[in-house]
Protein backbone atom coordinates (compact mmCIF):
# COMPACT_ATOMS: atom_id res chain seq x y z
CA UNK A 1 0.00 0.00 0.00
CA UNK A 2 1.38 3.42 -0.97
CA UNK A 3 1.94 6.11 1.63
CA UNK A 4 -0.97 8.31 0.44
CA UNK A 5 -3.28 5.29 0.64
CA UNK A 6 -2.09 4.48 4.13
CA UNK A 7 -2.76 8.06 5.22
CA UNK A 8 -6.23 8.00 3.66
CA UNK A 9 -6.99 4.65 5.30
CA UNK A 10 -5.85 5.97 8.69
CA UNK A 11 -8.01 9.07 8.36
CA UNK A 12 -11.06 7.00 7.45
CA UNK A 13 -10.40 4.68 10.39
CA UNK A 14 -10.15 7.63 12.78
CA UNK A 15 -13.41 9.09 11.43
CA UNK A 16 -15.15 5.73 11.80
CA UNK A 17 -13.97 5.24 15.38
CA UNK A 18 -14.88 8.81 16.30
CA UNK A 19 -18.35 8.44 14.83
CA UNK A 20 -18.88 5.16 16.71
CA UNK A 21 -17.80 6.74 20.01
CA UNK A 22 -20.06 9.74 19.42
CA UNK A 23 -23.07 7.55 18.60
CA UNK A 24 -22.42 5.31 21.60
CA UNK A 25 -22.10 8.29 23.93
CA UNK A 26 -25.33 9.81 22.69
CA UNK A 27 -27.16 6.51 23.02
CA UNK A 28 -25.95 6.08 26.60
CA UNK A 29 -26.60 9.69 27.53
CA UNK A 30 -30.22 9.77 26.36
CA UNK A 31 -32.47 11.24 29.03
CA UNK A 32 -34.81 8.88 30.83
CA UNK A 33 -37.91 10.81 29.73
CA UNK A 34 -38.24 12.59 26.38
CA UNK A 35 -41.06 14.94 25.40
CA UNK A 36 -41.76 17.23 22.46
CA UNK A 37 -44.47 19.56 21.27
CA UNK A 38 -46.21 18.24 18.15
CA UNK A 39 -48.98 19.27 15.82
CA UNK A 40 -51.38 17.00 13.94
CA UNK A 41 -50.39 14.12 16.21
CA UNK A 42 -50.85 10.74 14.55
CA UNK A 43 -52.61 12.34 11.60
CA UNK A 44 -55.25 13.84 13.87
CA UNK A 45 -55.85 17.51 14.52
CA UNK A 46 -54.54 17.13 18.06
CA UNK A 47 -51.62 19.31 19.15
CA UNK A 48 -49.72 19.42 22.40
CA UNK A 49 -47.06 17.77 24.54
CA UNK A 50 -46.14 14.24 23.44
CA UNK A 51 -44.31 11.56 25.43
CA UNK A 52 -41.87 10.65 22.65
CA UNK A 53 -39.11 8.58 24.25
CA UNK A 54 -38.29 6.53 27.31
CA UNK A 55 -34.89 5.18 28.37
CA UNK A 56 -35.77 3.26 31.52
CA UNK A 57 -33.69 1.51 34.14
CA UNK A 58 -34.22 -0.64 37.23
CA UNK A 59 -35.68 2.31 39.14
CA UNK A 60 -38.42 2.97 36.58
CA UNK A 61 -40.72 -0.03 37.03
CA UNK A 62 -43.69 2.34 37.42
CA UNK A 63 -44.24 5.06 34.80
CA UNK A 64 -46.79 7.85 35.07
CA UNK A 65 -48.08 9.56 31.92
CA UNK A 66 -49.80 12.54 33.51
CA UNK A 67 -47.30 15.41 33.41
CA UNK A 68 -43.74 15.55 32.07
CA UNK A 69 -41.06 14.30 34.43
CA UNK A 70 -38.20 16.70 35.19
CA UNK A 71 -35.08 16.34 37.30
CA UNK A 72 -35.72 17.32 40.90
CA UNK A 73 -34.02 20.74 41.39
CA UNK A 74 -34.19 20.34 45.20
CA UNK A 75 -32.55 16.92 45.34
CA UNK A 76 -29.86 16.85 48.00
CA UNK A 77 -29.24 13.13 48.54
CA UNK A 78 -29.83 9.74 46.94
CA UNK A 79 -32.88 9.31 49.15
CA UNK A 80 -34.64 12.23 47.45
CA UNK A 81 -36.68 11.64 44.29
CA UNK A 82 -34.50 12.04 41.19
CA UNK A 83 -37.49 12.95 39.03
CA UNK A 84 -40.65 14.91 39.81
CA UNK A 85 -43.71 15.87 37.75
CA UNK A 86 -44.01 19.29 36.20
CA UNK A 87 -47.69 19.82 36.98
CA UNK A 88 -47.83 23.01 34.91
CA UNK A 89 -48.03 20.94 31.70
CA UNK A 90 -50.15 17.97 30.63
CA UNK A 91 -49.23 15.09 28.33
CA UNK A 92 -51.79 14.61 25.55
CA UNK A 93 -50.25 11.73 23.56
CA UNK A 94 -47.81 8.81 23.59
CA UNK A 95 -45.78 8.52 20.42
CA UNK A 96 -44.88 5.50 18.31
CA UNK A 97 -42.21 3.27 19.88
CA UNK A 98 -41.98 5.47 22.98
CA UNK A 99 -41.40 2.41 25.18
CA UNK A 100 -40.07 0.09 22.47
CA UNK A 101 -38.36 -3.04 23.88
CA UNK A 102 -38.19 -1.59 27.39
CA UNK A 103 -37.14 -4.27 29.89
CA UNK A 104 -37.92 -2.50 33.17
CA UNK A 105 -41.40 -0.96 33.10
CA UNK A 106 -43.96 -3.17 34.85
CA UNK A 107 -46.86 -0.76 35.36
CA UNK A 108 -47.92 2.27 33.33
CA UNK A 109 -50.44 4.84 34.57
CA UNK A 110 -52.27 6.89 31.92
CA UNK A 111 -53.53 10.32 32.95
CA UNK A 112 -56.89 11.96 32.17
CA UNK A 113 -55.51 14.27 29.45
CA UNK A 114 -54.00 11.61 27.18
CA UNK A 115 -56.06 11.64 24.00
CA UNK A 116 -53.89 9.62 21.61
CA UNK A 117 -51.77 6.49 22.07
CA UNK A 118 -49.98 5.11 19.03
CA UNK A 119 -50.74 1.41 18.62
CA UNK A 120 -47.03 0.61 18.68
CA UNK A 121 -46.16 2.79 21.66
CA UNK A 122 -45.55 -0.25 23.92
CA UNK A 123 -44.05 -2.51 21.27
CA UNK A 124 -41.93 -5.29 22.80
CA UNK A 125 -42.34 -4.29 26.48
CA UNK A 126 -41.92 -7.80 27.82
CA UNK A 127 -41.85 -6.84 31.52
CA UNK A 128 -45.13 -4.92 31.31
CA UNK A 129 -47.80 -6.36 33.62
CA UNK A 130 -50.63 -3.84 33.47
CA UNK A 131 -51.71 -0.45 32.17
CA UNK A 132 -54.01 1.57 34.40
CA UNK A 133 -56.07 4.46 33.00
CA UNK A 134 -57.38 7.33 35.09
CA UNK A 135 -61.17 7.02 35.36
CA UNK A 136 -61.52 10.63 34.25
CA UNK A 137 -59.91 9.90 30.87
CA UNK A 138 -62.63 10.17 28.18
CA UNK A 139 -60.61 8.38 25.48
CA UNK A 140 -59.17 5.21 27.06
CA UNK A 141 -59.97 2.73 29.80
CA UNK A 142 -58.62 -0.49 31.24
CA UNK A 143 -60.09 -3.72 32.56
CA UNK A 144 -57.75 -5.49 34.99
CA UNK A 145 -54.81 -3.68 33.39
CA UNK A 146 -55.71 -4.45 29.74
CA UNK A 147 -55.97 -1.31 27.57
CA UNK A 148 -59.10 -0.43 25.55
CA UNK A 149 -60.66 2.62 23.93
CA UNK A 150 -63.24 4.26 26.18
CA UNK A 151 -66.11 3.04 23.99
CA UNK A 152 -64.67 -0.50 24.20
CA UNK A 153 -64.64 -0.84 20.42
CA UNK A 154 -60.85 -1.19 20.16
CA UNK A 155 -58.64 -3.43 22.25
CA UNK A 156 -55.22 -1.78 22.29
CA UNK A 157 -52.92 -3.92 24.39
CA UNK A 158 -52.76 -7.13 26.36
CA UNK A 159 -49.53 -6.68 28.37
CA UNK A 160 -47.09 -9.49 27.67
CA UNK A 161 -46.48 -10.25 31.35
CA UNK A 162 -50.12 -9.78 32.35
CA UNK A 163 -50.41 -13.25 33.86
CA UNK A 164 -47.98 -12.21 36.59
CA UNK A 165 -50.20 -9.22 37.40
CA UNK A 166 -53.25 -11.47 37.65
CA UNK A 167 -51.38 -13.70 40.08
CA UNK A 168 -50.11 -10.73 42.10
CA UNK A 169 -53.65 -9.38 42.48
CA UNK A 170 -55.20 -12.77 43.29
CA UNK A 171 -57.35 -12.96 40.13
CA UNK A 172 -55.48 -16.16 39.24
CA UNK A 173 -53.92 -18.32 41.99
CA UNK A 174 -50.14 -18.56 41.95
CA UNK A 175 -49.10 -21.74 40.17
CA UNK A 176 -52.55 -22.16 38.60
CA UNK A 177 -51.06 -22.91 35.18
CA UNK A 178 -48.16 -24.99 36.47
CA UNK A 179 -50.13 -28.14 37.35
CA UNK A 180 -50.75 -29.20 33.76
CA UNK A 181 -54.52 -29.17 34.29
CA UNK A 182 -55.22 -25.58 33.25
CA UNK A 183 -54.27 -23.52 30.24
CA UNK A 184 -53.93 -19.78 29.92
CA UNK A 185 -56.93 -18.28 28.13
CA UNK A 186 -58.36 -14.84 27.42
CA UNK A 187 -61.83 -13.76 26.37
CA UNK A 188 -62.08 -10.49 24.45
CA UNK A 189 -65.19 -8.62 25.69
CA UNK A 190 -68.32 -8.35 23.58
CA UNK A 191 -68.50 -4.99 21.82
CA UNK A 192 -64.86 -4.96 20.75
CA UNK A 193 -64.69 -4.48 16.97
CA UNK A 194 -60.95 -4.22 16.42
CA UNK A 195 -57.82 -5.83 17.86
CA UNK A 196 -55.06 -3.25 17.46
CA UNK A 197 -51.64 -3.68 15.89
CA UNK A 198 -49.40 -5.89 18.03
CA UNK A 199 -52.04 -6.23 20.75
CA UNK A 200 -50.96 -9.74 21.88
CA UNK A 201 -47.43 -9.46 20.42
CA UNK A 202 -45.27 -12.32 21.73
CA UNK A 203 -47.66 -13.29 24.52
CA UNK A 204 -46.06 -16.69 24.79
CA UNK A 205 -48.26 -18.48 27.33
CA UNK A 206 -51.78 -17.99 25.96
CA UNK A 207 -53.23 -21.16 24.43
CA UNK A 208 -56.78 -20.10 23.71
CA UNK A 209 -58.29 -16.71 22.82
CA UNK A 210 -62.03 -16.18 22.46
CA UNK A 211 -63.11 -13.40 20.11
CA UNK A 212 -66.48 -11.64 20.46
CA UNK A 213 -69.29 -11.79 17.91
CA UNK A 214 -68.75 -8.07 17.31
CA UNK A 215 -65.18 -8.38 15.99
CA UNK A 216 -64.56 -6.91 12.53
CA UNK A 217 -60.80 -6.48 12.20
CA UNK A 218 -57.63 -8.14 13.46
CA UNK A 219 -54.76 -5.66 13.17
CA UNK A 220 -51.27 -6.25 11.85
CA UNK A 221 -49.15 -8.54 14.06
CA UNK A 222 -52.06 -8.70 16.51
CA UNK A 223 -51.13 -12.25 17.60
CA UNK A 224 -47.55 -12.31 16.29
CA UNK A 225 -45.53 -15.16 17.83
CA UNK A 226 -48.18 -16.25 20.30
CA UNK A 227 -46.30 -19.51 20.17
CA UNK A 228 -48.56 -21.45 22.54
CA UNK A 229 -51.80 -20.44 20.82
CA UNK A 230 -53.63 -23.58 19.68
CA UNK A 231 -57.21 -22.59 19.10
CA UNK A 232 -59.01 -19.44 17.99
CA UNK A 233 -62.51 -19.11 16.56
CA UNK A 234 -62.99 -16.43 13.90
CA UNK A 235 -66.65 -15.31 14.17
CA UNK A 236 -68.96 -14.48 11.28
CA UNK A 237 -68.81 -10.73 10.74
CA UNK A 238 -65.01 -10.57 10.75
CA UNK A 239 -63.97 -8.51 7.72
CA UNK A 240 -60.18 -8.14 7.76
CA UNK A 241 -57.13 -10.09 8.93
CA UNK A 242 -54.02 -7.89 8.84
CA UNK A 243 -50.51 -8.64 7.70
CA UNK A 244 -48.52 -10.98 9.97
CA UNK A 245 -51.55 -11.27 12.27
CA UNK A 246 -50.79 -14.89 13.23
CA UNK A 247 -47.17 -15.16 12.08
CA UNK A 248 -45.13 -17.70 14.08
CA UNK A 249 -48.18 -19.04 15.94
CA UNK A 250 -46.69 -22.43 15.23
CA UNK A 251 -48.74 -24.43 17.76
CA UNK A 252 -52.08 -23.92 16.00
CA UNK A 253 -53.96 -27.15 15.35
CA UNK A 254 -57.13 -28.33 13.70
CA UNK A 255 -59.21 -26.63 11.03
CA UNK A 256 -59.20 -22.83 11.18
CA UNK A 257 -62.39 -21.55 9.59
CA UNK A 258 -62.20 -18.15 7.89
CA UNK A 259 -65.80 -16.98 7.36
CA UNK A 260 -67.01 -15.65 4.02
CA UNK A 261 -67.47 -12.21 5.61
CA UNK A 262 -63.66 -11.79 5.53
CA UNK A 263 -62.87 -9.51 2.60
CA UNK A 264 -59.08 -9.27 3.00
CA UNK A 265 -56.18 -11.28 4.42
CA UNK A 266 -52.83 -9.48 4.63
CA UNK A 267 -49.43 -10.76 3.56
CA UNK A 268 -47.80 -13.45 5.73
CA UNK A 269 -50.93 -13.53 7.89
CA UNK A 270 -50.32 -17.19 8.88
CA UNK A 271 -46.58 -17.41 8.20
CA UNK A 272 -44.82 -20.27 10.01
CA UNK A 273 -48.04 -21.62 11.55
CA UNK A 274 -47.12 -25.18 10.63
CA UNK A 275 -43.81 -25.73 12.41
CA UNK A 276 -45.25 -27.60 15.42
CA UNK A 277 -48.99 -27.77 14.89
CA UNK A 278 -51.19 -29.53 12.37
CA UNK A 279 -53.27 -26.75 10.86
CA UNK A 280 -55.81 -26.78 8.06
CA UNK A 281 -57.26 -23.58 6.60
CA UNK A 282 -60.91 -23.65 5.56
CA UNK A 283 -62.37 -20.58 3.85
CA UNK A 284 -66.02 -19.71 3.38
CA UNK A 285 -65.07 -17.79 0.21
CA UNK A 286 -65.74 -19.85 -2.90
CA UNK A 287 -62.42 -19.03 -4.59
CA UNK A 288 -59.39 -16.72 -4.52
CA UNK A 289 -61.34 -14.34 -6.74
CA UNK A 290 -63.79 -13.67 -3.90
CA UNK A 291 -61.24 -12.38 -1.39
CA UNK A 292 -58.17 -10.11 -1.36
CA UNK A 293 -55.13 -12.20 -0.44
CA UNK A 294 -51.71 -10.78 0.42
CA UNK A 295 -48.49 -12.44 -0.67
CA UNK A 296 -47.53 -15.67 1.13
CA UNK A 297 -50.56 -15.40 3.40
CA UNK A 298 -50.83 -19.18 3.79
CA UNK A 299 -48.92 -21.14 6.46
CA UNK A 300 -45.55 -22.31 5.18
CA UNK A 301 -43.11 -24.91 6.43
CA UNK A 302 -39.40 -25.25 5.76
CA UNK A 303 -40.21 -28.72 4.52
CA UNK A 304 -42.19 -28.11 1.33
CA UNK A 305 -43.83 -31.50 1.65
CA UNK A 306 -45.61 -30.24 4.76
CA UNK A 307 -46.92 -27.05 3.17
CA UNK A 308 -50.68 -26.91 2.66
CA UNK A 309 -53.21 -25.48 0.28
CA UNK A 310 -56.21 -23.50 1.44
CA UNK A 311 -59.57 -25.18 1.00
CA UNK A 312 -62.23 -22.85 -0.39
CA UNK A 313 -66.00 -23.16 -0.27
CA UNK A 314 -66.01 -24.73 3.17
CA UNK A 315 -68.56 -24.32 5.95
CA UNK A 316 -68.08 -23.74 9.66
CA UNK A 317 -69.82 -27.04 10.32
CA UNK A 318 -67.18 -28.87 8.30
CA UNK A 319 -64.45 -27.21 10.35
CA UNK A 320 -66.25 -28.06 13.60
CA UNK A 321 -66.70 -31.67 12.53
CA UNK A 322 -63.03 -32.00 11.69
CA UNK A 323 -61.98 -30.50 15.01
CA UNK A 324 -64.27 -32.86 16.87
CA UNK A 325 -62.77 -35.80 15.01
CA UNK A 326 -59.30 -34.95 16.30
CA UNK A 327 -60.56 -33.74 19.70
CA UNK A 328 -58.86 -30.37 19.29
CA UNK A 329 -61.29 -28.66 21.70
CA UNK A 330 -60.60 -31.18 24.43
CA UNK A 331 -56.88 -30.70 23.94
CA UNK A 332 -57.01 -27.07 25.04
CA UNK A 333 -59.98 -27.28 27.43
Amino acid sequence: MSKPMRVLFSLLLILFVSASVWLSFNAVSRPTYEYEEQENIGGTELSGLVFSGFNGNKTTADVRVYHPMIKNPDRESAEDEAWIEDTTRNIVAIDRFTFVSDENMQYCYIGPDVQYIDEQAFFGCFALRAIYVDEANPYFTDIDGVLYSKDMKTMYLYPTYHISHLQDTGVVPVGYYDDGKHVETFEVPEGVERIATGCFYKTWGIQQITLPSTIKELGEMAFFRCQSLKLINLPDGLEKIGSDTFSYCFSMVGALYIPDTVEEIGHHAFYKCLDNGDLKVYLGAESEEDIILGGRWLPKHDNKLKSIDAEFGKTRQEADDYNKSIAVNEEVA
